[in-house]
């Protein structure tokens, strides 16, 4: 079963729709749901082994939270931007581009907070009826974000716009009393595409020959023995200009790459910019940072360490041969067709405008 859960203020997000094959393999979809329907449809099947998806879109702009939560976060703002719009995101989106003095700041991180914070009240509702339903001990609770935002880290807001780690270190979860170690924290990199092996190989399910990712478990399990060698988290965003960016973090390096696409897959049709040209926001298309030393992504050392720079490339060139996705035609590489004017519409009120004009011009 899968609920994608709105707020009914707003549209939920209709990148996760029939339209773009998101209910493939469940027995139930429902759009628009609410927390109650999840906690209904516990009630009512919670008595057998079941698969619930439960996807909240909140937090995220344009911020609208109710009350309690702004009051509880930021009761005396007085400034221009009580209600953070699209149209406000939209012109702060690009670095260098926001305009906010430290106050405007202080109420933008507050709205965002209580985002969160409304969020955490839906999540501790569905958590509570897996308890009173006693479920507790036999069910495997997974939480997982898919990005971060920007509070001008580096000189935007919002996200969608770079990789840099504000946006990419999200929250991941796991919890299965008497099957996971309570309390244990994992400091090794882990990626998004691990969740599905790791799930598998918990519940002793047939892992997928088609997995890009790898079980979590001996990360998990082995805290403070011998670790598996560091694994290449890559991340991918379609840049302005017809630019990509192309992140990919080993260990404490992290290489941030400008990439061109050369075909209409823009997952996957795209080559690597030489490091000396340049971009309108870059000085060199290559970019290298030390999350050791400087985690917030401040000092590019590429050319203090080309070697590492060489060594990352060719990791990630090997990982693009090994792991040709074989998208057929039709999926990511399509453009507006088969999506509804509501569908795109939808998209833009979320502001997702970027994507939908890229979509519109393939």
């Amino acid at each position: 079963m899968a609920l994608r859960i709105s707020d009914r203020r707003l549209p939920d997000n209709p990148w996760l729709t029939r339209e773009f094959g998101f209910d493939q393999g469940y027995d139930e979809f429902t759009e628009e749901s609410s927390t109650n329907e999840a906690l209904e449809w516990l009630e009512e099947h919670g008595d057998k082994p079941f698969f619930l998806h439960v996807h909240y879109l909140h937090p995220h702009g344009p911020y609208e939270p109710q009350e309690p939560w702004v009051s509880e976060f930021d009761p005396g703002y007085e400034g221009e931007w009580k209600r953070v719009d699209n149209e406000f995101l939209e012109r702060c989106e690009r670095p260098g581009t926001a305009k906010l003095d430290e106050r405007d700041l202080q109420h933008f991180r507050a709205l965002y907070a209580a985002e969160i914070r409304s969020m955490d009240e839906e999540i501790g509702r569905i958590l509570k009826k897996v308890g009173e339903l006693g479920l507790d001990a036999n069910t495997l609770i997974v939480l997982v974000a898919d990005h971060g935002e920007e509070l001008l880290d580096h000189g935007g807001l919002n996200h969608s716009h770079t990789l840099f780690e504000e946006l990419l270190h999200v929250p991941l979860v796991l919890r299965w009393p008497e099957h996971l170690p309570g309390g244990t924290r994992v400091s090794s990199i882990v990626r998004l595409v691990d969740v599905v092996p790791t799930v598998l190989e918990l519940l002793e399910l047939p892992a997928l020959e088609s997995a890009r990712g790898a079980s979590m478990l001996p990360l998990i399990q082995d805290v403070g023995e011998v670790l598996p060698p560091p694994r290449m988290a890559l991340s991918q965003r379609y840049h302005m200009l017809q630019r990509h960016l192309l992140s990919a973090r080993i260990g404490k390096w992290k290489l941030q790459l400008l990439i061109t696409p050369i075909g209409p897959d823009l997952l996957n049709d795209w080559s690597i910019i030489e490091p000396a040209e340049r971009d309108f926001l870059w000085r060199n298309a290559h970019r290298l940072y030390d999350l050791e030393t400087d985690p917030g992504e401040t000092v590019d050392v590429s050319r203090e360490h080309p070697e590492v720079v060489q060594s990352i490339l060719e990791q990630v060139q090997t990982w693009r041969r090994d792991n040709d996705p074989g998208i057929p035609s039709g999926t990511a590489g399509s453009g507006v067709e088969g999506l509804s004017a509501a569908t795109l519409q939808r998209l833009r009120d979320l502001g997702y405008v970027g994507e939908v004009e890229a979509l519109e011009r393939r």
